[in-house]
Formats: C-alpha cells, structure tokens, sequence
C-alpha cells in the first residue's frame, strides 16, 4: 500500500520534513505532491471535495483505498508509512492526540515564522534520530525473534 501526500511546498518547514521524511521512508511507501504550485488541479481531489485551498490549511493524505487524513491525523499515517512507527504512535496516544489536534492550527497558521525560528532543523533531527532508531529496532528483531537486551 502507498500513501499519497500532498504538502505546502512554499513552506520551508514543510519542505524540509517532507524532504527528510522523503530520505528516510521505505522506497514506495509514499508519493508526494506538492499542493502550492499556481494552477494545481488535483482532478480526483477535487472531485472528491479536497481543494487545493483545503490541503494548504492543513496537511492532506490519501490511501490506496482512496480514504482521506488531514491534520493530526494525516500526520500519524505519514510517519506509519514513512517508517517512523514510533512517531506515529507517539501522535496519536491517548493524550497526545487532543493537544496536537488543538496545536496543529496554530501551526499551519504560523507556519512560515515558525519556519524562521530554526524549527525545519529540529524537525528534521527528530525525523532522523526516530528513524535510525527504528532501522536499529529491526536489525535487532530477525526471523521474528528480537533481542530485547541490546535495546
């Protein structure tokens, strides 16, 4: 199964997870667009109600299955499929998950100064330490068996 991500490529912070995630993800997991080029048409988006105008104000993906996740929630199965499961379960507990989904407006909405403040560099550090910690993770569990003291 693929994922199909469409990002704010005018943003820097977006950019750079998507082009750390991109670096990182298992190779056919995820395809991304980029949703803020001028005259974007997304044909079965918009058919489907998904305007360019929603996908810039907030994060937009789609399954194989054609199921759409925006926000929060487009977050969570970007990580899953990007290979980033800690990340992904990490947004998406119990109690993590109502204050993302009450902080991830103001983010979309502060974005760009955000973007200036340094953030694209602590996202991309967090993307890359979550995935080399999950390639260590799976070299230590072969053939269904995992070492738990070397973790």
């Amino acid at each position: 199964m693929t994922l199909t991500v469409y990002y704010d490529g005018s943003c820097p912070l977006c950019r750079a997870e998507i082009n750390t995630i991109r670096e990182v993800a298992p190779e056919g997991a995820l395809t991304f667009i980029d949703c803020s080029v001028p005259g974007f048409d997304d044909a079965a988006a918009h058919h489907e109600g998904v305007s360019q105008e929603n996908m810039m104000q907030a994060l937009h993906v789609r399954d194989s299955a054609g199921h759409w996740f925006k926000g929060v929630d487009a977050f969570v199965q970007l990580y899953g499929y990007g290979g980033l499961a800690q990340l992904s379960r990490l947004w998406a507990h119990p109690v993590i998950y109502p204050v993302m989904t009450r902080i991830y407006p103001w983010v979309v909405r502060n974005r760009y100064w955000l973007s200036s403040l340094g953030l694209p560099a602590a996202t991309d550090a967090l993307i890359r330490f979550n995935a080399r910690r999950a390639q260590r993770n799976s070299r230590l569990c072969e053939n269904g068996e995992c070492s738990l003291e070397e973790r």
